[in-house]
C-alpha cells in the first residue's frame, strides 16, 4: 500500500539519516563538542543536501501534525529521539564538568530539538543563507555559554 511504502521509508530514513546525524550526541561520551559539529553541520549552508529538502520526519511531521496516518507514530519517536540524543550529551557534559551545575539539562534539550528542527524546516523553505547561518551561531552561543569553563 502506499501507506505502507511510506511507512518503509520513514523508517529506512530513521536508521540511516537520523542515526548518521544524531548518532554522535547518542555515542558514550558525547557532549558539548558534539552538539555544536552537529549545530554548525546544519547551519551551513554551502553544499548542505538538506537546502530545499530539510528532513524527512520533520517535513512529515509539518505535513501531518499530530494525526500520523501510520499509527505507528514516527513522529513522536522522532522527536523524542531527538530530545533524548540531546540530553545525553548534556548529561555527558554535565558528568564530565563541562556544564554549569545549574543547567537543567531537559529544558535544553527541548531548546537544541526546537532549534535543529527550526534549521530544519528554514532549510525546507530555502530560508536565506544568512537568516539560518545566525539562527545556528545564536543556538551555538547559547551552548558555549552553558559551559562551566569557556572552551579553549
Amino acid at each position: 500500500s502506499k501507506q505502507g511504502l511510506f511507512d518503509a521509508a520513514l523508517e529506512r530514513y530513521d536508521m540511516e539519516v537520523v542515526d548518521r546525524n544524531f548518532g554522535p550526541l547518542e555515542a558514550p561520551g558525547a557532549g558539548l563538542d558534539e552538539i555544536r559539529a552537529l549545530l554548525q553541520f546544519f547551519g551551513s549552508v554551502d553544499g548542505n543536501p538538506g537546502l530545499g529538502r530539510g528532513c524527512l520526519l520533520c517535513n512529515t511531521a509539518v505535513e501531518f501534525g499530530p494525526d500520523d496516518p501510520s499509527g505507528a507514530g514516527f513522529v513522536q519517536s522522532y522527536f523524542a529521539r531527538l530530545s533524548n540524543a540531546f540530553r545525553t550529551a548534556l548529561e555527558n557534559a554535565l558528568a564530565g564538568g563541562e556544564l554549569h551545575e545549574a543547567v537543567d539539562v531537559k529544558e535544553e534539550a527541548g531548546f537544541f530539538t526546537a532549534s535543529v528542527l527550526g534549521l530544519f524546516v528554514m532549510l525546507r523553505a530555502k530560508a536565506p543563507s544568512q537568516t539560518i547561518q545566525s539562527a545556528a551561531r545564536i543556538a551555538i552561543e547559547h551552548l558555549e555559554g552553558l559551559r562551566s569553563v569557556p572552551s579553549v
